[in-house]
């Protein structure tokens, strides 16, 4: 090809609306002929110049092959020719595609274009991933393989293009599940770590208490039990997030929730921020886990805060919606009926349509890096998805942000007369062998049980608790075992300690909940469990009533 062929081709480049595929066409006609210097292959590939059966294959394989197939000049980036498949891939007709450059299909620079069809020329880095755009504007994940052929002696490019943009899709998200995954693995460890710095301090609490007179001192040890329960039951919603574990539905004091987080609002946040809070009483209750739900209200309200950098109004209203079959009010993931609806209304930046749709997305946030991590909403969501209930999010950019919290309603039991609670039970000089690696754990749960007339033996880890244990079996009436530990585990702890005394009480105490199926897969069905932490009335009423167990089971 001579230099007139490249002149009177169009550099425009501009796009022009799909007209349809014709895919029944051959390869589409060139222009006449066109001379310049910065000329370029604007033709089909000559054939012709192949022989017949090379000629009669590339072209079938080119016309019929359900991959889309490029022809390109690689000095003016223009594509020569299209197949069907890729006019059907990027929307556009062949006829168009002849006019365009690869630039218009690419979202790489145009730098970039040049250096990616220099490396495909070279044959070096010829099988990569892209970015495509199609007629639409929508940007596709694509695989392409590059290499140079050569037309009546002139160089082409040869692109074949393979759409992976679905298969990206569930790569993401086979990468986010993992990731939730490891948070499930990381929940678990971080639990226990926690539950057992929490237990000494509540167990502490307890102790205290029975000997404190002072106002002011009762006064504090209510805030470090109260505080301590809170951070327990937070380390309760990390595992109902990763793992689906989670608390008992109970009836939950809302206005007290909104109390709180009133307190943290008025004492956190920026003055520049002003607030309104309801915490009227209700005609209505919700059932349910105070802390999580508390933690939806304060996520939607640090939200808000980030949300107005520069101060603004930050207002929770609560309505009692009822909803009938067709409400077009209602979130359509709601059954018809009666919903305490709390709204967190800002006057912040807002949220662009398209992100409206992904907000409650795990690890998605618009937060600067190193702010937020994407999983304050997304755990907002499934706690109150977990509570029959929906949460929706309006907003328009620059004129703030309104989600708005579902829960189903029911009317206020009538009052019951509170029932006294028992006097703690005494160990009257019972022996108990306490096993647990931490020793702030065994000191407190010694301590607790000697005040109440328990005779303690102690272990830091099953082999020790062995051989206290086998030095007189008889003497001990009960064992309280953690589940994990190093050297040899709470299962297998039990396990050889009943080989001595078959029919040994045994509480264990664990970080994290256990049901009683993985009791019954580990062969300890018989054995009661206390979650950490937990208090010197929870250890007390559990070791009393595993003494009774057993001996209803194994009379003497």
């Amino acid at each position: 090809m001579n230099s007139g062929d490249k002149a009177k081709q169009s550099a425009s480049g501009q796009k022009r609306p799909a007209n349809g595929l014709n895919a029944s066409k051959p390869l589409a006609p060139v222009p006449a002929e066109a001379s310049g210097p910065e000329a370029g292959n604007n033709k089909p590939p000559d054939w012709n110049s192949e022989p017949p059966s090379t000629e009669g294959m590339c072209r079938t394989l080119f016309e019929n092959d359900h991959t889309a197939m490029l022809l390109i000049d690689p000095v003016t980036r223009r594509i020569v020719d299209a197949n069907p498949a890729a006019a059907a891939f990027y929307g556009w007709s062949r006829k168009t595609l002849q006019t365009m450059r690869i630039d218009e299909i690419y979202t790489l620079s145009v730098k970039e274009v040049k250096a990616e069809i220099g490396n495909a020329l070279a044959k070096t880095n010829t099988f990569l991933e892209f970015r495509h755009r199609r007629a639409g504007g929508e940007i596709r994940d694509v695989q392409v393989h590059s290499g140079p052929i050569k037309s009546q002696g002139e160089p082409l490019l040869y692109s074949i293009i393979h759409d992976m943009t679905e298969e990206k899709t569930l790569t993401r998200q086979l990468i986010r599940a993992q990731r939730l995954e490891s948070i499930g693995a990381l929940a678990g460890g971080v639990s226990h770590d926690l539950n057992n710095i929490l237990s000494p301090i509540l167990m502490a609490v307890d102790l205290l208490e029975r000997n404190a007179t002072e106002k002011n001192t009762l006064r504090l040890l209510s805030t470090i039990r109260t505080s301590a329960r809170r951070g327990a039951e937070m380390v309760k919603q990390i595992l109902h997030f990763s793992r689906g574990a989670g608390g008992q539905a109970v009836a939950v004091d809302l206005p007290r929730i909104l109390r709180e987080v009133r307190a943290i609002v008025s004492g956190t946040f920026p003055k520049e921020i002003a607030f309104s809070i309801p915490c009227e009483p209700l005609p209505w209750i919700v059932e349910g886990d105070a802390t999580q739900l508390y933690q939806v209200l304060l996520n939607l309200c640090v939200n808000a805060r980030d949300a107005m950098p520069d101060g603004g109004k930050l207002t929770l209203s609560v309505d009692v919606p009822d909803f009938c079959a067709g409400d077009e009010s209602k979130p359509g993931e709601l059954d018809p009926g009666t919903y305490v609806r709390i709204d967190v209304r800002d006057t912040g930046h807002g949220i662009e349509e398209e992100l409206q749709k992904c907000v409650f997305d795990p690890f998605f946030t618009t937060k600067p890096e190193g702010v937020g991590t994407g999983l304050g909403l997304a755990i907002s969501q499934r706690i109150v998805k977990g509570h029959k209930g929906a949460i929706v999010v309006e907003s328009t950019p620059g004129r703030g942000s309104l989600f708005r919290v579902f829960l189903p309603a029911k009317p206020i039991p009538a009052a019951k007369t509170p029932a006294t609670s028992a006097p703690l039970p005494k160990g009257t000089g019972r022996r108990v062998l306490v096993v647990d690696d931490e020793a702030s754990i065994r000191e407190m749960v010694r301590r607790a049980l000697e005040a109440f007339d328990y005779s303690v033996s102690v272990a830091k880890d099953g082999a020790e608790a062995v051989e206290a244990f086998a030095a007189s079996p008889a003497k001990f009436d009960a064992a309280l075992i953690d589940l994990r530990m190093p050297v040899m585990g709470g299962k297998e702890t039990v396990g050889i300690l009943r080989e001595f005394k078959r029919h040994l009480p045994v509480i264990l105490m664990s970080g994290e909940p256990v049901g009683n199926s993985a009791l019954s897969d580990m062969g300890l069905s018989d054995c009661a469990v206390i979650t950490k932490p937990f208090s010197v009335d929870t250890l007390l009423r559990a070791l009393a009533r595993c003494r009774a167990e057993a001996d209803s089971r194994n009379p003497r």
